[in-house]
């Protein structure tokens, strides 16, 4: 207790009487009631110093508090934003996968049609063309015999003409002019000919156009299913995001915990 009287002196400059001063000057209990004074004075200072230390660790503790709860806040709101990027991937993810299920089933099916139809057409048109071709050049080899038969006619007839009109200049008149007009008419019905024969070669070049066609047909149908190739690069990726916000989010939750237990 004098312990506490003599730091109380010491902070506020002030020099209290001893024993022996305040015995000479006053009474035992005059001494005694100065000195439980006394007591009471270093009492109230120490428990005022101890008030504002606790206040000090009060507002100390309080500033924590505030910030972990603003830690709390904001990793509660980083979980949210986690959550819902997370479902947002989710839903992609899930539209991704139904899209290459759906085009898995249209590869299937059309990798399924485009045999079948493959083989009907390699069927068909190898069945149409070889008989168009066939028949073509059947048509072509008896138009061609029947273009020599009526050129050597043509030049037979002109043959006849020639000696005819070598032997009576002036005669036969009549039949020189229905030769010319036979000749004439073998011309034209020539050249008609002619005409249908390239006629029928055009339609042997349009029927190979066309075996060209349906090879490129099937081509084309048998590339297209590989657009699923892209789908399933999305897929992968989205995949990957969401893994990444999966860890992320668990993060979040951990360092969560720990402020909770803090607090």
């Amino acid at each position: 207790m004098h312990h506490c009287i003599d730091e109380y002196q010491h902070t506020n400059d002030f020099v209290l009487p001893t024993s022996s001063q305040m015995s000479a000057r006053a009474s035992p209990a005059v001494v005694i009631e100065k000195l439980r004074g006394q007591d009471m004075l270093c009492l109230a200072v120490i428990s005022d110093a101890h008030l504002r230390k606790m206040e000090d660790l009060l507002s100390e503790a309080n500033d924590k508090n505030e910030d972990l709860h603003k830690l709390d806040t904001d990793q509660n709101n980083s979980k949210n934003k986690l959550l819902v990027e997370n479902s947002d991937l989710t839903h992609q993810v899930e539209e991704l996968e139904n899209r290459i299920s759906q085009l898995n089933r249209t590869k299937l099916l059309l990798a399924s049609q485009t045999g079948d139809l493959k083989k009907q057409l390699d069927e068909e048109s190898k069945t149409t063309a070889v008989g168009n071709l066939a028949n073509l050049k059947l048509e072509c080899k008896l138009l061609k015999e029947q273009l020599e038969e009526e050129l050597e006619c043509k030049s037979e007839l002109e043959t006849d003409i020639e000696t005819q009109h070598r032997q009576h200049p002036l005669e036969n008149e009549k039949a020189y002019k229905e030769a010319e007009e036979a000749v004439e008419a073998t011309q034209i019905k020539c050249n008609n000919l002619e005409k249908t024969k390239q006629r029928l070669q055009g339609e042997i070049e349009d029927v190979c156009m066309d075996l060209e066609k349906i090879a490129d047909l099937s081509e084309q149908l048998m590339d297209a299913g590989k657009s699923t190739l892209e789908f399933q690069k999305s897929k992968t990726k989205s995949e990957i995001e969401k893994e990444e916000m999966q860890v992320a989010y668990e993060e979040a939750e951990a360092a969560l915990e720990v402020s909770r237990e803090l607090v």
